[in-house]
């Protein structure tokens, strides 16, 4: 018998073999590529994101800032709109008038004060500088006409009855009591009492009083002494009601800003009178009178002006345009300064200081989006008040 052997060739294990060196550093390499632009993707997304929600927001800051700044305007000149008449009967026209004023409110030191007597004041800023914007209205609840006055005292005034009487002028009413000899004058009173008998008279002291709301208040506007007008003709007097405003518009660390210059209030001690934000990311504001030159009841592209005033029944409307800018953008985004129907913006460095334009810089105007909001406002207390 024969044996049989089976031989399986014994073979020596395949070598196993992995990445090189050259290989992992390719992958290495393509995946760093692969991130790059993944994250370039995405800060380029980001930017854009950014700049429409910024662009967003701009344009929600601009509208609400002129929407707030056109209500107020539309309401200058109430209760006292009559003042510009140019066929007013006593009384020079007092429209522009100086008044003197008083306000216990106010520190001291400045309690002693002076406004214009008109619907809106333009104080023109510096070498294209914002400009800032006075608005004057009264809040009375009643007909408001102008008083004769025929008798002024340190503390009284006496209406005549002609005209009316004190009808419509209540205790705790700020008026502007005005007369025109021996030179036109003006001056700022509150009403403390309406009771005298003779239904004609009404009285302005200092100290204490109750209002026609049945409140205890302290006379603010009127200071010891009196305001004595020397009367040869008559003199007028126009009602402000309980609560007029002089609202000062301005521009202040990049906000349109608004604060009462007849009702002084400085809640944050920082001796200067608080401000209301209203809008955000605004750096300019413009405006311009519209004054009818030629009286045609029209205003033309020529008579827009920075200039005052000298007839007021003639400024028919306002101009105004504010200037919102967005975020920084890394490239330059434009290189024209932004305009309104009145010209062209002074554009500065974004610290105010001269224009440098330092390429890649965020103090550069030119690397910021810029949106202008502007409208022309009638003003309807002044083209009504002329007409009476």
């Amino acid at each position: 018998m024969t044996a049989r052997h089976n031989h399986r060739a014994i073979q020596a294990p395949r070598r196993q073999r992995g990445m090189s060196l050259v290989e992992i550093m390719v992958a290495v390499l393509i995946g760093l590529i692969g991130m790059v632009v993944i994250f370039q993707m995405f800060a380029l997304s980001e930017s854009r994101k950014r700049t429409i929600s910024a662009g967003s927001d701009m344009d929600v800051s601009g509208r609400l800032g002129l929407i707030a700044l056109q209500r107020d305007v539309q309401l200058a000149g109430y209760g006292y709109g009559q003042a510009a008449s140019p066929t007013a009967t006593g009384s020079a026209p007092a429209m522009g008038c100086a008044v003197t004023a008083f306000d216990s409110g106010r520190p001291g030191g400045s309690q002693d004060f002076s406004f214009t007597l008109a619907p809106v004041n333009i104080a023109v800023g510096a070498s294209g500088a914002p400009d800032t914007i006075s608005v004057l209205q009264g809040s009375s609840n009643a007909l408001v006409v102008g008083k004769t006055i025929d008798q002024s005292g340190t503390d009284s005034k006496r209406i005549k009855a002609d005209t009316g009487g004190r009808v419509g002028l209540e205790k705790g009413d700020v008026v502007v009591a005005v007369t025109a000899s021996p030179s036109l004058a003006c001056a700022l009173i509150e009403i403390t009492d309406n009771s005298n008998t003779d239904q004609v008279t009404l009285n302005h002291i200092t100290g204490n009083y109750v209002n026609s709301a049945g409140q205890s208040r302290t006379a603010r506007f009127n200071k010891s002494g009196g305001v004595a007008f020397t009367l040869t003709g008559d003199g007028k007097l126009y009602s402000l009601g309980p609560t007029p405003r002089l609202n000062i518009w301005s521009i202040v660390n990049s906000k349109l800003v608004v604060a009462n210059g007849l009702g002084y209030v400085d809640a944050n001690s920082d001796s200067a009178n608080d401000t209301l934000e209203t809008a955000d990311g605004i750096i300019n504001l413009k405006a311009q009178y519209g004054y009818d030159t030629n009286n045609d009841g029209l205003i033309a592209t020529s008579e827009w002006t920075t200039t005052a005033p000298t007839v007021w029944s003639r400024v028919l409307a306002v101009r105004v345009a504010i200037l919102a800018r967005g975020q920084f953008e890394r490239n330059p985004v434009t290189t024209t300064a932004p305009s309104w129907t009145g010209g062209a913006f002074v554009m500065t460095d974004v610290d105010g200081t001269s224009d440098s334009n330092e390429t890649g810089s965020a103090n550069n105007w030119r690397h910021y989006r810029y949106n202008v909001y502007e409208a022309i406002i009638p003003l309807k207390n002044m083209i009504w008040g002329s007409k009476l």
